[in-house]
């Protein structure tokens, strides 16, 4: 409305629409105002609505995905996976105490001092606490074995700096703004909430990332033992300072991975373009969290063990022998260099969070698939049904529900037949025999027909409120029918007619489906 008159009226409606300039009354009235002429700035309005909900559904299916990620994985690691355990299990670690019954027992190990000599009091099982590391023998493979002092850096259970999880929140927030701008696809039917389908969802984002982290913080800690997957994969031993920093940056490119992963829903990541803005803030974040993962400085923070990825380091071990007698050292001259110098780590994370990405999006794609399949969640008829309130067509909660989807599906009907109709004619203004193509136009005629008897019918004993279902399986024949003339009409012809032909069908058996939902209580598969 425009006028003063008009004012009541946009009051008491749903949604007032005051249009371009209309009085002062009428504005105060309305929901709405319009600035430009026309009504076509409310489909404009609609749109924008739908583009803004569905970044909202992206926003929350990340932001789930993304806690649920960390709060498993620490759970897990904290209490499933010690790191001071794995240290102790691996070989070289302890020598067998001595009995007391022998008087000299001769044992290699290493000397962490430059001391020449240097007198031992206790037995060997007490060594530790003087710093000392004992071995039975030389081992062949000297790289396995860890030092005291680094054996000190593994606590009892995994831990993680504060300030590495204070970086990731705080990058991931930064780029979660970049959301607000993406690139989205506004829905065809009213947008509405279904949490617990996009909480599966996220749980499946969430559950993958979180499994791919476990496993890489396992081989990590498992990285001393000579028959772990790193000593296989030639990556060999980290030091616990390298295995935070891994942690961290796993984590964190996993984190922006699943956004892109969680912004799609239903498609592949690759299915629509990233907006630029969100791009380039996710280059951003993924380039600070990687440099800082490579450079991150050899000490303690925090007071946990942390070291960057792309640091080299060696030391340099002299051999020498226990005399358990004199408690005495001797040197035996023998040095023995163990070096910590890969710094390719950064690039084999990188490649396997790539690796799991691939999984976690397909993992997310057949979720999808199912719930759809088996219509979980009410996910198909969800949106089909147009009352916010009502997720299914026989929402016991809401009478309305069947109204309104045999209204939406009734006039989008009406709208492909009109559609079909048009596109009939004028191939048949251009065809030299218009004979065939006029026996359509007529069966598309006599469909639109049935669809208003539809409408304006008494109520049937099937379904007294939508009046659809009543001459829905006419419908179906019709469109049987529609389909043999069809094929018959000329094959230069055939295709054009059969893209809109394609749409009238799936329409008809979209109605067919919630009338069969009707007359048996059960809401599956009612929007496949």
């Amino acid at each position: 409305g425009d006028g003063v008159n008009d004012a009541p009226a946009l009051k008491r409606a749903d949604v007032g629409v005051a249009v371009q300039g209309s009085t002062d009354a009428a504005r105060a009235a309305a929901d709405i105002v319009l600035t430009q002429p026309g009504l076509s700035t409310v489909v404009e309005a609609i749109v924008v609505a739908r583009c803004i909900f569905q970044r909202m559904k992206n926003f929350i299916n990340y932001r789930i995905s993304a806690t649920l990620q960390l709060l498993v994985f620490f759970f897990i690691a904290v209490l499933a996976l010690h790191p001071r355990r794995y240290a102790e299990e691996q070989r070289c670690l302890f020598a067998p105490p001595l009995e007391e019954t022998e008087s000299e027992h001769r044992m290699t190990f290493f000397v962490f001092e430059n001391n020449v000599t240097r007198t031992v009091s206790g037995r060997v099982k007490n060594l530790i606490k003087d710093n000392r590391f004992y071995l039975e023998d030389i081992p062949q493979d000297l790289d396995t074995c860890m030092t005291p002092k680094e054996l000190s850096f593994w606590p009892e259970f995994f831990k993680m700096p504060v300030l590495m999880l204070m970086l990731i929140t705080l990058l991931n927030d930064g780029t979660l703004i970049s959301v607000g701008y993406d690139h989205v696809t506004p829905s065809h039917y009213p947008e509405k909430w279904n949490l617990p389908a996009l909480f599966f969802i996220s749980a499946i984002l969430g559950g993958v990332a979180c499994l791919s982290s476990l496993i890489m913080l396992w081989a990590a800690l498992d990285s001393w033992n000579p028959d772990g997957l790193f000593h296989k994969w030639g990556i060999g031993r980290m030091t616990y300072g390298k295995v935070t920093t891994m942690v961290y940056l796993k984590v964190s490119i996993s984190d922006f991975l699943t956004l892109f992963s969680a912004r799609t829903h239903e498609g592949f990541f690759f299915s629509s373009r990233p907006s630029p803005i969100l791009l380039g803030a996710c280059t951003v974040a993924l380039s600070i969290s990687t440099i800082l993962a490579c450079v991150w400085p050899t000490g303690n923070t925090d007071k946990i063990r942390s070291e960057g990825l792309a640091w080299e380091k060696s030391i340099i071990q002299r051999v020498g022998t226990y005399n358990a007698t004199t408690n005495t050292v001797t040197v035996t001259g023998k040095e023995i260099t163990i070096n910590y110098d890969y710094t390719l780590m950064p690039l084999w994370v990188w490649i396997y969070c790539i690796i799991w990405w691939w999984i976690q999006d397909t993992m997310k794609v057949i979720a999808y698939w199912v719930i759809h399949r088996y219509n979980f969640f009410s996910i198909n008829t969800d949106k089909i049904v147009n009352v916010r309130a009502a997720r299914t067509v026989n929402d016991p909660r809401v009478p309305l529900a069947r109204t309104s989807v045999g209204l939406v599906e009734g006039k989008l009907l009406a709208a492909k037949v009109e559609g079909a109709i048009q596109k009939v004619d004028e191939m048949a203004r251009k065809s030299a025999n218009p004979q065939q193509l006029q026996r359509v136009s007529q069966s598309l005629a006599l469909m639109r027909t049935s669809m208003k008897t539809a409408r304006t019918a008494a109520p049937g004993p099937k379904d007294a409120e939508t009046g659809v279902s009543k001459t829905a399986h006419d419908i179906q024949q019709q469109v049987t029918e529609l389909e043999k003339a069809v094929a018959a009409a000329p094959p230069e012809m055939r295709g054009e007619i059969q893209v809109q032909l394609d749409s009238v069908r799936a329409t008809a058996d979209r109605i067919m489906k919630v009338e069969d939902a009707v007359a048996t209580g059960r809401d599956t598969g009612a929007n496949q």
